[in-house]
């Protein structure tokens, strides 16, 4: 594989219904209005009386005869009054409570509660009103617009918004069309993958998960007993994927190989900066902090990106209007008719 003349890619680019692996991703008017709903709730007032509607924080400690109850008390709980989420009674006691105040609200529990030592069981809870937050939505206008963003105009604060779906749309588009081509090349490769080879890839899985599991704050051995799941079936569940990443390495390093590509500090630096934010370090601490083994698995992967671009760069990419209609064939019968509503 050392040259790109008889390599074509060909990248669909859909431009009607959405379709699953299309190139283009689609904006609609209702996903600005969407984002424009979210920041006018952002704006929403917080007020200090409750009225049904209001979503109030709270805590409460329940007793049934001066004794508390399993499940009976909480803290900053989350509770929309007027939901009913609450044993009758409950909400609609803490109509016009304000911030601050504490109340003993009297309760009955139905005759069908689940908790079969609660059933028909008059009950105090004495609640603490902590928040209260009322969604009134502004009018989404051009004061609106001044109010939220840089702009004056809410024409110009949705064209904003637009341009910056447009460009995560091709961005996205791009990647999935990127990972299209590398699958269609990595598909007609004919290359015999050493099991060796995919349990060493799968020893690689498993590390890099390791190290996100520490980004977050626990251990692969805690990640495991989490999902109830054993090391070995983890690896099983990863085999197939291990396998097909380790043929797209082969076929990359034969790229690289023809290609005579390598890596420079400064691609390197560029792959570590995506860790930074994550890891809470610079790329220089980064590197420092890093083995030379793990610094070459770095240089490597940047190596295998700079292989990738350039099979992208070669890759002819052409745009197909899923409007246009096919022509007809010679010994085409007649149209089928449309299905039935």
């Amino acid at each position: 594989m050392n040259s790109f003349e008889q390599m074509e890619a060909v990248i669909a680019q859909r431009r009607a219904e959405p379709q699953e692996g299309s190139y283009t991703c689609y904006l609609f008017e209702k996903g600005i209005d969407k984002i424009l709903k979210k920041v006018g709730e952002e704006c929403a007032e917080t007020i200090i009386a409750a009225k049904n509607g209001d979503k109030a924080e709270l805590d409460y400690a329940g007793t049934v005869d001066g004794v508390a109850f399993a499940g009976g008390t909480a803290e900053h709980q989350t509770l929309v009054i007027g939901s009913g989420n609450f044993i009758p009674g409950f909400e609609e006691q803490m109509v016009g409570m304000t911030i601050g105040e504490e109340r003993d609200l009297h309760v009955t529990f139905p005759e069908q509660y689940h908790a079969e030592d609660l059933k028909g069981k008059d009950a105090v809870f004495h609640v603490k009103l902590h928040a209260i937050t009322r969604e009134e939505l502004p009018d989404v206008d051009d004061e609106f617009a001044a109010e939220v963003s840089d702009f004056d105009t809410l024409a110009e604060y949705r064209a904003d918004l637009e341009k910056k779906m447009q460009e995560a749309a091709d961005a996205q588009a791009e990647e999935a069309a990127r990972q299209t081509l590398v699958d269609s090349v990595v598909r007609a490769a004919e290359c015999d993958v050493p099991a060796p080879m995919v349990e060493e890839k799968l020893d690689d899985m498993m590390q890099q998960m390791g190290w996100r599991m520490q980004q977050q704050g626990f251990s692969m051995e805690q990640y495991l007993k989490l999902i109830g799941q054993t090391e070995q079936q983890m690896r099983d569940m990863y085999r197939s994927e291990a396998l097909n990443n380790v043929k797209t390495e082969l076929v990359i390093d034969e790229i690289i190989k023809a290609e005579n590509i390598e890596a420079t500090d400064e691609d390197v630096n560029k792959l570590l900066e995506s860790y930074t934010t994550a890891m809470n370090q610079t790329v220089e601490q980064l590197r420092e902090s890093f083995s030379e083994e793990q610094l070459d698995f770095f240089k490597h992967r940047a190596s295998m990106n700079k292989a990738l671009d350039l099979l992208w760069d070669n890759a002819k990419v052409t745009d197909e209007d899923a409007d246009a209609k096919p022509e007809a064939k010679a010994g085409d019968g007649e149209a089928a008719a449309p299905a039935e509503a």
